[in-house]
């Protein structure tokens, strides 16, 4: 976004908003003032998974609470509705990230192709083949028609460019720029930094759940060393009241026998 300072971003899919916070972050971190929408209808697909209207909730929430200081709108909508609101030759950075079929995508692909302007670019989100959706082979179709490069870590990013491309973007086309390594390996330590977070996080959970398994043995022994001590108090007062039944049972004895000595 730094880069291109597009005046309009559109979004072609938003979901919970990962890429559109993405681009809003970028936006308000260099104070960029072009105008970035999203279009979905917040309803899901078969890819996605349908779901009901506290999607959209949580994402307006956090569009109004977080980047509120941005230009930002949604458009509650279906892609082929929402087109005819954007002039040809408007649109800076399309993304495209909507239901993942092959059919779905050339659709989109197509039908807002005319809005972008010159030298804007167009990127196309989980074209890598290991997710197995269709995006991947309509791209590997597509990207050798016109300038293109792919970011292949992850889901898969391409980024297509069919109206020319701009001096800012030709070094990451012809390949000279380090650039898209250094997303990769920043996006491998991203993720082995959350991986230890997670791990340990992990670590936490077990021993604070060996820390409450603990407790509970020593709250068990110390029930048991009540117990114990009850049963030996117990035994002590048997056997004080057998001593005395004995005692008595000895005195009966010998008052019997003078009793039967003097009669």
């Amino acid at each position: 976004m730094l880069n291109l300072e597009p005046s309009l971003t559109v979004e072609l899919g938003s979901h919970f908003g990962v890429s559109f916070f993405a681009m809003s972050q970028a936006m308000k971190d260099h104070a960029l003032s072009g105008r970035l929408v999203a279009i979905d209808t917040w309803e899901g697909d078969e890819h996605a998974g349908f779901y009901g209207n506290d999607v959209l909730l949580s994402f307006e929430d956090l569009r109004s609470s977080l980047f509120g200081n941005i230009n930002s709108e949604i458009m509650r909508m279906r892609f082929d509705e929402a087109v005819e609101s954007f002039e040809d030759g408007s649109v800076d950075v399309l993304h495209i990230d909507g239901l993942h079929t092959y059919e779905a995508t050339k659709e989109d692909h197509e039908t807002w192709q005319s809005k972008l302007k010159e030298n804007g670019v167009i990127l196309f989100h989980d074209v890598a083949e290991a997710t197995g959706y269709g995006t991947s082979s309509y791209w590997n179709e597509i990207r050798e028609a016109v300038p293109s490069f792919s970011f292949p870590h992850s889901f898969g990013l391409g980024v297509l460019f069919p109206k020319g491309v701009s001096p800012k973007c030709a070094d990451l086309v012809d390949g000279s720029s380090l650039l898209r390594e250094w997303y990769e390996l920043r996006s491998r330590l991203d993720l082995a930094e959350l991986q230890v977070v997670d791990e340990a996080a992990m670590i936490d959970d077990r021993d604070a759940a060996i820390r409450s398994m603990t407790a509970m043995i020593d709250d068990r022994d110390a029930a048991i060393r009540s117990m114990t001590a009850m049963i030996d108090d117990r035994d002590a007062a048997i056997r004080s009241m057998k001593a005395m039944i004995d005692d008595r049972d000895s005195r009966d004895g010998r008052i019997e026998a003078l009793v039967n000595r003097d009669s």
